[in-house]
């Protein structure tokens, strides 16, 4: 029965298309051919489906394998600031049977290292995806008492000794030797007998990374044995009597690049990165002799080497023309026998010094060259007992008996007592610093890191 409903203009337009094309018939062929047609698209779709799955499933794996290999990183932090250091919060932790001690932080893979008191090395990312951090891999070492870790050219370098140990070893290893947790294997090993007397962080040269103990011992960069010798060694004068194979006084070690500064004793020596070869004994270039012991580690700053003793803080040349070298300034911080020097650490015009009772004290450099006994202070800032500074992307950060400091180190002047930016309290801490995160180690086990982004 014909449809009487009133037609719209498209309708009519459909209907009058359709009545021009006929009635539709299709022959066997035809219905053959449409419906391979139609199986071939049917197979075409399956297809695209699959490779979508697979490409699914491959962007999950690396998200997976992201959470335990070279991968792991997070969009890094901002950069810790005078304007940001207040609010820097707990990021990750990391938590270890034993005290984790000593850091090396490098931004160049994104990587932080640490030395634990059972004797191994980690390596954790720097920007972790999660509040409970993995180490990325772990090494054993020779002993319980390690060095600082050293970064340089996708090596990690650290020196141990100690526990039931009569040697020294230096040990490398690749920053990508493993993932996941796996236990690396050192790319070789340098032995230097006699225990183990610096807490120093190896050197490194142009060609040869150097470790102090009991004297120096300069090993080839390009080390392709298991086992390697030294360069060249050097004897400290502060251990003179049988250095090699003794019991030697502690050293610490800083370098500007063509000379070492090797602190020790009472002594403070200067040697040429490249004074000899093939094992040969090198000598000083310089000395000079204290008569009190040296207690911190050289440090370097605007062409001057600092060290410190009998509680003042002198500065050499970094070049010197003749054997015995003199302080070209001396900086006195106030320091006691009853209130000694607990460190110091030189930024720009000022000279910042922790004391173990009184807390920190920043004075002008060079101050008390004239023979003044103390400095008129810029600033001072009360902290813990024994505050341990250090100077890292513009800002004083010091480590003390009740926690850890930042503090703008503009942030006073006429003797006014600043209020630090940033404060957490984690006793016991050993602190390093990053261009993005505040590493902090417990005795209790647990790494911290503390960036301005927080969690």
């Amino acid at each position: 029965m014909p449809d009487s409903r009133p037609r719209s203009p498209v309708g009519e337009a459909i209907d009058e298309r359709m009545a021009r094309i006929g009635p539709a018939t299709y022959s066997f062929d035809d219905l053959t051919r449409r419906r391979a047609r139609k199986q071939r698209n049917s197979r075409l779709a399956s297809a695209v489906v699959a490779l979508a799955l697979v490409l699914a499933v491959l962007v999950a794996l690396r998200g997976l394998a992201a959470g335990f290999g070279a991968g792991e990183r997070v969009p890094a932090s901002p950069v810790i600031t005078a304007h940001n250091a207040n609010g820097l919060a707990l990021a990750w932790v990391a938590s270890s049977p034993s005290l984790a001690y000593a850091f090396a932080v490098t931004d160049g893979d994104g990587r932080v290292y640490a030395g634990f008191a059972d004797g191994t090395v980690k390596a954790f990312p720097a920007s972790c995806g999660s509040d409970r951090c993995a180490p990325i891999w772990s090494a054993p070492t020779v002993g319980t008492s390690l060095t600082r870790p050293t970064v340089a050219d996708g090596i990690v370098y650290v020196a141990s000794g100690g526990g039931t140990t009569s040697s020294t070893a230096l040990r490398a290893y690749a920053v990508g030797c493993g993932s996941g947790g796996a236990t690396c294997r050192p790319l070789w090993s340098g032995v230097m007998h006699g225990y183990q007397d610096s807490d120093a962080a190896p050197l490194v040269t142009a060609d040869a990374v150097v470790v102090a103990s009991g004297g120096l011992f300069a090993f080839p960069l390009d080390c392709a044995a298991p086992t390697c010798s030294p360069r060249w060694v050097a004897p400290l004068s502060h251990s003179i009597a049988g250095w090699l194979g003794s019991v030697g006084v502690p050293a610490s070690l800083a370098t500007d690049g063509r000379t070492i500064f090797a602190a020790g004793g009472a002594n403070l020596e200067a040697f040429d990165t490249d004074c000899a070869s093939n094992g040969n004994v090198c000598h000083a270039l310089w000395t000079h002799r204290f008569p009190s012991p040296i207690m911190h580690s050289p440090m370097l700053a605007d062409g001057i080497v600092y060290v410190d003793s009998g509680g003042s803080i002198f500065g050499f040349p970094t070049a010197c023309s003749t054997r015995s070298c003199d302080p070209m300034q001396t900086t006195s911080v106030g320091a006691t026998n009853e209130d000694p020097l607990a460190s110091f650490a030189a930024f720009g015009n000022l000279m910042v010094a922790g004391r173990v009772n009184s807390g920190i004290v920043a004075v002008p450099a060079g101050c008390g060259s004239a023979g003044s006994k103390a400095c008129r202070p810029v600033w001072t800032a009360k902290t813990g007992g024994a505050p341990v500074v250090t100077v890292a992307d513009g800002l004083i950060f010091a480590a003390a008996a009740d926690g850890v400091y930042a503090f703008d180190p503009h942030c006073g002047s006429g003797g006014a007592t600043c209020e630090p930016l940033w404060f957490e309290p984690i006793r016991g801490a050993a602190l390093t610093v990053g261009r993005n995160a505040v590493y902090v180690g417990s005795p209790d086990g647990r790494l911290e890191a503390f960036t301005a982004a927080g969690k």
